[in-house]
């Protein structure tokens, strides 16, 4: 028995011998993770590369002057808070605009923060509410009409009513396929964010427009000269199915700025957004562009004041033309279709039929 124990010992010595042997031998050895940080790096900028970033637009952002935040009277968020409620629900926006947030997901955001802090706060988790705490006008207005009348519907509980008595709908709650909405947006606050943007090349001395550009046109230059500064609007209009299983559709009424070159005046969030129709029915041109036009009127009768970058602005707007295709056109003209009798805008003859085809000898 004492010889197997003395192997033993034996054992544990050799062992601890060569433990320490392993010990001397590994910190010996440098570590080279350089290849698997690479190799990291590699995968992240593949990930980052596969996917479309947003760019942060800065005139998105609400800063301090927008908000007025130095004469902050609001409420605290809830007691003994450091922060005010105006004060965390712009940090809250800021954060959804930064990434890329829709309305949606903005709102559970706010509910979520809502949820986590103590029940005495008082932290707004409805749009309206948001927009109130903020101070901000909301850009758009939309309204209701009824499509057996096209009178304007009144709202009950969250429901659409036609309140004429000679409709075949009155006192019902309408469906979506019965009702026909109006989008309007407000122009001089889209017109004060793309100056902001493109400040530079608004008040650049220095012509950038090539000459096959609308600025060396007859027409833009027929216009009268103003003292203060121009932009001209080109208005163009079209349908587009919102669902193919329905009828549905949505018709915006767009405007792009003449005096922006080109290459940068086609940019998505350089075109304005004048008004929008979303119904199973054709738009009523009269509904549709009723506060679109008077906006243009106003504007180009008295100038639009703004303030960008501590610089006030007197703006005079004017309409250079309106752009459309063939069905949109005969649509916002009220004229006949354009494959119809009596279609041309030119002249007022009938047409005849040649080859399958309606002809007008004007």
């Amino acid at each position: 028995m004492s010889r197997s124990f003395t192997n033993n010992d034996d054992s544990i010595n050799n062992d601890n011998e060569n433990n320490n042997t392993l010990y001397e031998d590994t910190s010996s050895i440098t570590i080279d993770d350089t290849e698997g940080f690479h190799s990291f790096e590699s995968d992240h900028h593949n990930e980052s590369s596969s996917r479309v970033d947003y760019i942060i637009d800065t005139g998105d952002l609400l800063d301090d002057d927008q908000c007025n935040f130095k004469y902050d009277l609001s409420k605290p968020l809830y007691d003994t808070a450091r922060i005010t409620v105006k004060k965390a629900t712009s940090e809250l926006m800021n954060f959804a605009v930064e990434s890329n947030s829709d309305k949606s997901t903005t709102i559970r955001l706010f509910k979520l923060v809502k949820s986590l802090l103590p029940t005495s706060n008082i932290l707004p988790t409805t749009y309206t509410t948001i927009m109130k705490s903020l101070e901000q006008l909301s850009l758009s207005q939309s309204k209701y009409y009824c499509n057996g009348c096209t009178q304007l519907c009144i709202m009950r509980k969250n429901k659409k009513i036609c309140d004429n008595r000679d409709c075949a709908f009155s006192r019902l709650s309408l469906k979506s396929h019965q009702i026909s909405k109006i989008v309007e947006l407000d122009l001089a606050t889209q017109l004060k964010t793309i100056i902001s943007r493109n400040f530079s090349l608004f008040f650049n001395e220095q012509k950038l427009s090539q000459d096959f550009d609308v600025p060396h046109g007859r027409q833009y230059q027929s216009f009268p000269t103003s003292k203060n500064q121009k932009i001209t609007l080109i208005i163009h209009a079209d349908g587009s199915p919102l669902v193919r299983t329905t009828k549905s559709s949505v018709w915006p009424v767009f405007g792009s700025i003449v005096e922006l070159p080109h290459q940068v005046g086609e940019f998505q969030s350089n075109i304005l957004v004048l008004a929008l129709w979303a119904s199973c029915q054709k738009p009523n041109v009269d509904l549709l562009m009723k506060n679109c036009i008077a906006q243009l009127v106003e504007y180009e009768k008295n100038d639009l004041v703004i303030m960008v970058k501590g610089i006030e602005l007197h703006i005079n707007i004017q309409r250079q033309m309106f752009i459309a295709d063939l069905p949109a056109k005969s649509l916002f003209m009220k004229t006949i279709s354009y494959n119809g009798y009596s279609a041309c805008t030119v002249c007022t003859a009938k047409g005849k039929i040649v080859l399958f085809c309606i002809c007008f000898c004007c």
